[in-house]
């Protein structure tokens, strides 16, 4: 099991330029407005802080100060950074780099190298980000070339250009201990720790991180869990397995939760090794708890995310009404002999606009209460397989079959991540679809007493055409349970059919049984989910779908299959493609 590749780039972003020594006193005042406008900038206060930089453009471009239209392009670009719009950011670089271009190269051009370079490395662009470090790698010093040989050392390290990237990592130490900045030293051990696990070079790892550890211990830096993981991990790898059990302990002690799920995983990893089951059992378990705290923490922050999002839409969209509302007014001076039919007309006009949008408010309201009704419908499905699920796991573990326990409980968490997923989603892709009814029919077939056994066909479909196809989630999986929970109860040898079949943009889906099917006397008795709330809930769920599609989703079920092989119960449902 691999350490989890914690790398941390010193992405340095060099925010104010420095002006020449001799200013004017325009040149003076400039500098001061450049410098509100970085610190406006770090208190993320952009839109003041882009107004600072538009000032220092304006003047300093009435002026003729190429070194300060450099700055205040530098700015803007580093605001734009701030608030990942990357390419913006490129954009501004761009447009201030020539203002500082000509020879010698200046501190200022060297700082612009640098932020051009850190962009296209969030940008993922690393031959760009390096050839951009490299040149302003020649005319740098101080703090600014540590900056850029920490910042070099993870582009390096992306490319696979290993030896590059140790020859410059060691060159940033060196620097950092000449700067005396320890606490950057420490980062820079640290990532050379991780750099020779990551080529399983274990006792120079090992090495290095213990000067990163005792470095954070002299400057009383209490962020040591990564360093302290890298150590219990190089110590395991080299079978020291006490030593690396102690490393990992200390470092759970202040680990975050992103940090937990690396040690736990690595704990567990550890306890195998050991042949101590139970506690990697244990382990392994609280590494899963915590990675479905995070998750949940991500789907919120993307939800925060969205909102912000739309909130800054309707405050630029109440802008440009202002903005549209000003010129109206100024018309209307200019216009004053057309005063009254001018009005009758915006009266219209903005009685309409206020009607579409009552209308479009409306509309959006309905969505989201049929969105919100469809999770509520799919929060109550299958809530006696849960149930089950459990016991099996409880009786593997009363059985002491661990191993038996931890690949069921492994496949009953694999399904539930899936419908947990699929459950805030209108619609899911046909793989996931697929994968969820194979983890549903798998723990079925582990605990049926009946020999079951099944088949998920996918007829014409090729593998690309499957990752595009897009279905309502869980609309499926209700009717495969009703076939393994009733349509085969009481059969040897049981036997499931779900067929996936595409055409004219229609995916044909067809659930059938080799059960004996519905008759009139044994309907309510056999098959719930055709008679009971749970058919109320299948046929809501269709008519979501269908005042919300133009195209419509149809289901029919069949008491008696002609199939000879499947002669149970044949559910067809026909659903609309929707691509991706």
């Amino acid at each position: 099991m691999s350490i989890a590749k914690k790398c941390t780039f010193l992405l340095l972003l060099v925010h104010g330029l420095s002006t020449l020594a001799s200013q004017k006193p325009m040149e003076a005042d400039l500098k001061s407005i450049q410098n509100q406008g970085d610190s406006l900038m770090r208190a993320e206060q952009f839109d003041k802080a882009i107004a600072c930089f538009n000032t220092v453009h304006k003047y300093a471009l009435k002026n003729n100060d190429s070194l300060s239209i450099a700055l205040a392009f530098n700015g803007i670009g580093s605001v734009h950074l701030y608030q990942k719009e990357l390419d913006s950011a490129v954009h501004f670089y761009f447009k201030g780099l020539p203002y500082v271009s000509d020879q010698p190269i200046k501190i200022e051009r060297v700082k612009i190298l640098n932020n051009l370079a850190i962009v296209h490395t969030h940008l993922r662009q690393y031959q760009k980000a390096k050839s951009f470090f490299q040149e302003a790698l020649p005319h740098s010093e101080g703090n600014l070339r540590l900056s850029i040989l920490s910042n070099s050392y993870g582009v390096y390290l992306q490319l696979k250009e290993f030896h590059n990237a140790e020859r410059t990592l060691k060159e940033a130490i060196y620097l950092a201990d000449k700067l005396q900045n320890p606490y950057v030293k420490s980062v820079l051990y640290t990532n050379q720790a991780d750099f020779y696990i990551r080529r399983k070079q274990w006792e120079e790892a090992l090495n290095a991180g213990f000067k990163g550890l005792k470095l954070k211990e002299q400057i009383q830096n209490k962020d040591n869990v990564v360093v302290l993981n890298n150590i219990g991990y190089a110590y395991h790898q080299l079978g020291e397995l006490t030593k690396a059990l102690q490393y990992y302990q200390k470092g759970l002690h202040r680990a975050s939760l992103q940090e937990k799920v690396q040690l736990y995983k690595n704990l567990k990893t550890l306890m195998v090794d050991r042949g101590n089951d139970h506690e990697a059992l244990l382990y392994f378990e609280k590494y899963d708890s915590i990675k479905e705290v995070l998750q949940a923490e991500e789907f919120s922050n993307k939800i925060a995310e969205l909102e912000q999002q739309y909130e800054s839409a309707q405050k630029q969209q109440a802008i440009e009404a202002l903005e549209e509302e000003n010129n109206l007014q100024k018309q209307l001076i200019k216009q004053q002999n057309y005063i009254g039919v001018f009005v009758l007309l915006l009266s219209f006009l903005v009685a309409a606009i206020v009607y579409v949008w009552f209308k479009q408010k409306n509309t959006r309201q309905e969505l989201q209460r049929a969105s919100l009704q469809q999770k509520l419908l799919l929060s109550q499905l299958s809530p006696h397989f849960i149930f089950n699920a459990l016991q099996s796991i409880q009786s593997y573990l009363f059985l002491s079959k661990t191993e038996s326990a931890m690949e069921y409980l492994h496949g009953f968490g694999s399904l539930i991540r899936g419908v947990l997923e699929s459950s805030d989603k209108e619609c899911i892709t046909l793989a996931q679809e697929i994968d969820i009814l194979e983890n549903y029919l798998l723990l079925q077939q582990a605990g049926s007493q009946n020999h079951l056994k099944y088949d998920i066909v996918t007829e014409s479909i090729s593998s690309e055409k499957i990752q595009q196809i897009r279905l309502p989630g869980m609309l499926i999986q209700p009717f495969v349970e009703n076939a393994v929970i009733h349509g085969v109860k009481d059969i040897e040898n049981a036997r499931v059919l779900v067929k996936f079949a595409y055409a004219n943009d229609y995916l044909n889906i067809t659930v059938i049984d080799n059960g004996t099917g519905i008759s009139e006397s044994n309907t309510s008795a056999k098959n719930g989910l055709y008679t009971s709330m749970g058919m109320n809930i299948i046929q809501k769920r269709i008519q979501t779908f269908n005042q919300t599609h133009k195209k419509k989703l149809f289901l029919k079920i069949e008491n008696y299959s002609r199939d000879k092989q499947y002669p149970g119960v044949r559910v067809s449902i026909e659903i609309p493609v929707l691509n991706s």
